[in-house]
């Protein structure tokens, strides 16, 4: 690929994980669309529990005692 592609990516910690590696911007326009998409329709409980891990992922202090509560601290971060 050259310097005309586009890599997305998701860092998280000390790992890196490739998304998406393409040259056409139509590639591009529809993978971002679909990510919309899917965010756009989950119900507000399931994307509430998404927040939730993805805090565990990148920011587990930033997890309330509320959302641990609700979600039974499953998430891998440290107890308050």
């Amino acid at each position: 690929m050259g310097n005309s592609g586009v890599c997305l990516g998701w860092a998280g910690g000390v790992e890196r994980h490739l998304l998406l590696r393409t040259d056409t911007r139509e590639a591009l326009e529809a993978f971002l669309y679909g990510l919309g998409l899917a965010y756009a329709v989950l119900p507000e409980d399931t994307f509430a529990h998404l927040v939730y891990w993805v805090k565990g992922w990148v920011e587990p202090e930033d997890i309330t005692p509320e959302e641990r509560a609700r979600f039974g601290g499953a998430a891998n971060s440290p107890e308050r």
